[in-house]
């Protein structure tokens, strides 16, 4: 639908293209997975992240999900890091999980920080579909 309104309203033109990009991918470490089963398996998944800390000492951050999967921690990475990211974990089913980490300018805190769930983001080459705009104009009068 929105598409087709961007298309009427700015006469819009584009096509995708795969090319290979640097990604991220969420793999499992090896490590014991500090992945508890969810509280309530009728919460929406969700995975969210927020402040939580004194304002006035470190900047320590938050990662917690709630019935969440790994696809869905996978997307909200992406979210953070600004960058693809995709899960290979193999892991299936919904998790319960929530971890503190300093933020910083080149994300280190979280991705160091992700370790502490067991789990480890590794920068790849893959194919990323990209949107390309062919041609948009102005947009027409209401």
């Amino acid at each position: 639908m929105l598409q087709s309104l961007l298309a009427t309203r700015f006469q819009l033109k584009f096509h995708r293209e795969t090319k290979d990009a640097s990604t991220l991918v969420l793999v499992v470490t090896g490590k014991r997975l500090k992945l508890g089963p969810p509280k309530n398996r009728d919460d929406r998944p969700l995975v969210m992240s927020g402040f939580d800390g004194d304002i006035n000492g470190p900047r320590l951050y938050y990662l917690a999900g709630q019935n969440a999967t790994m696809p869905l921690l996978a997307q909200r990475l992406a979210q953070m890091l600004r960058r693809p990211v995709r899960d290979e974990t193999g892991l299936a089913g919904n998790f319960d999980f929530k971890f503190n980490y300093e933020q910083d300018e080149t994300d280190s805190g979280l991705v160091t920080a992700i370790q502490k769930l067991g789990l480890k983001l590794e920068s790849r080459k893959a194919p990323v579909e990209h949107l390309v705009v062919d041609h948009a104009e102005k947009p027409s009068a209401n």
